[in-house]
């Protein structure tokens, strides 16, 4: 979806911040088209992780994200 409405805003420069759907599994894709120029998504840091004050592994999450899109 986001690749047919990049194609005809793409030369007004049209940029996109995805936020619904993404994945570890998918956000490479997400974050690899040119016209995103972030993701997000609540599996980085769900409530159960912030609720038992899981911080190590929301940062391990985000360390993960980070090493795809190096």
């Amino acid at each position: 979806m986001l690749k047919s409405l990049a194609g005809p805003y793409e030369h007004l420069g049209v940029q996109f911040i995805p936020t619904g759907g993404i994945t570890l599994d998918n956000a490479k894709d997400y974050l690899g088209h040119p016209r995103v120029i972030a993701a997000g998504g609540t599996w980085i840091a769900t409530k159960k992780d912030i609720a038992t004050g899981n911080w190590d592994g929301i940062v391990e999450k985000c360390r993960t994200v980070k090493a795809l899109i190096a």
